[in-house]
């Protein structure tokens, strides 16, 4: 391809001859002639080289090159059309599947051309092989496209390769929005089903919870610095369950916590404190007299201090 770019092809393939000597062209044309030499002498081995660096001529040294390493071309064939024949789709995209199978295509028209004719027998001959190439297009094709293949095997005469491939691309991306378009519910889809789903409060008409669990009613828990600890040592003294919600044990903490205030009168003052306050609706049996004594000596102990 580069000589023929450089129009210097004539010198490897013999049509240009070595000009007279006494011709005016002939030091121009041993110029040029030791200039392809040299790019066929880069172009191999050393070991190459050397056995045919004394040659006359770049045509010389490409008809010595030929006669050695020319093979007929049979193995070469049916290794291309083997690899057409096992050639599928598989997990593909169309393009790649496509791409690979024409450049198969073009590798084996490169060793099997068909013959010049002007009585129009290569024009049938031609039209079969494009036939055969769209056969062998929908036999790699996967079996998602077996609603096209049926389609086209109805046609006559069979649409042309450059058709095929078209609709096939065409189906894989319709299928791909498709498959876009399912994962992606409308907006007011998602819309009605979030608000039929989510609970409502009947004391402050606010969404995301009910008049059991309101802050605005029952009280805003506390501080998470200052309860969590007294809530892990009622439960490490038994005096709340784990199975307990979070808001029973943040109830009872809250209210024990005021004894702290009093430490001489301050059992009878968290007893009553707790008995005049609405527990939550959760909490349905108070405190024993027993446990209200276990809650006051771990207030008078430091409540902040896990055991």
């Amino acid at each position: 391809m580069a000589l023929r770019a450089k129009n210097k092809l004539g010198f490897v393939d013999g049509t240009i001859p070595m000009s007279d000597a006494a011709a005016t062209e002939y030091a121009r044309w041993i110029r040029v002639n030791d200039m392809v030499a040299s790019w066929l002498l880069q172009s191999i081995t050393p070991e190459l080289a050397a056995s045919v660096i004394y040659a006359d001529s770049a045509h010389t040294i490409w008809a010595e090159l030929q006669n050695r390493f020319s093979q007929p071309n049979t193995t070469k064939i049916y290794q291309i059309k083997q690899d057409i024949a096992d050639w599928k789709q598989h997990n593909l995209s169309v393009i790649a599947y496509f791409t690979k199978l024409k450049g198969l295509w073009d590798e084996l028209t490169s060793y099997v051309s068909l013959p010049d004719c002007k009585c129009g027998a290569s024009h049938k001959l031609n039209a079969f092989i494009q036939q055969d190439y769209a056969m062998k297009f929908l036999q790699g094709l996967h079996e998602s496209f077996a609603p096209l293949r049926s389609q086209v095997l109805l046609q006559d005469p069979l649409p042309s390769i450059a058709k095929l491939y078209s609709l096939a691309l065409q189906e894989e991306k319709q299928r791909e929005i498709s498959s876009i378009s399912s994962t992606k519910p409308e907006a007011s889809t998602l819309i009605s089903r979030g608000q039929k789903g989510r609970p409502h409060c009947d004391h402050c008409s606010m969404d995301g919870h009910t008049i059991h669990t309101c802050y605005k009613l029952h009280g805003y828990p506390p501080k998470k610095g200052d309860a969590s600890p007294l809530i892990l040592v009622l439960i490490a003294k038994g005096l709340v369950t784990q199975s307990d919600n979070l808001l029973q044990a943040s109830w009872l903490s809250s209210k024990a916590s005021i004894a702290k205030s009093f430490p001489v009168e301050g059992f009878s003052r968290l007893r009553g404190h707790i008995e005049n306050t609405t527990p939550p609706p959760t909490l349905k049996i108070l405190p024993s007299h027993d446990q209200y004594a276990q809650i006051l000596t771990i207030l008078q102990q430091g409540s902040t201090r896990l055991v």
